[in-house]
């Protein structure tokens, strides 16, 4: 797999560095990952109800319910991590065109919510 960028990559000169050349693939690879894709079919069978209701009788560490929220929680996670990871990647891509954005737009969907909106213009 890929490299982790360095940690605290949200105003990290040496993480700028890390993604420089890079595509926004190479960058995301959460939402393409077998695991993440398994984890959502897992909520949505558990929210449509699909899950057997069951008294569980094992310890509750291994209930497959608790194991759901325990693996969601560990995701949002590896979410943020992404989106700091996704944050800086796009201020590295668009700082000379516009390099007084991330000061305007601090909030990192916002920003890309932001540079997707402008896009070429500049």
């Amino acid at each position: 797999g890929a490299n982790p960028p360095p940690a605290g990559a949200g105003g990290d000169p040496a993480a700028a560095a890390f993604f420089l050349g890079k595509d926004v693939s190479e960058v995301s690879q959460l939402s393409g990952s077998d695991e993440y894709k398994a984890l959502l079919q897992k909520v949505a069978e558990a929210s449509k109800g699909k899950a057997v209701a069951r008294a569980w009788t094992g310890p509750a560490t291994e209930d497959p319910a608790y194991r759901l929220v325990l693996d969601c929680n560990e995701t949002a996670l590896e979410i943020e991590n992404e989106v700091v990871n996704l944050h800086t990647f796009a201020r590295g891509k668009y700082k000379p065109k516009f390099p007084e954005l991330e000061t305007l737009v601090h909030h990192p969907v916002d920003y890309a919510r932001v540079v997707k909106k402008i896009g070429n213009e500049t």
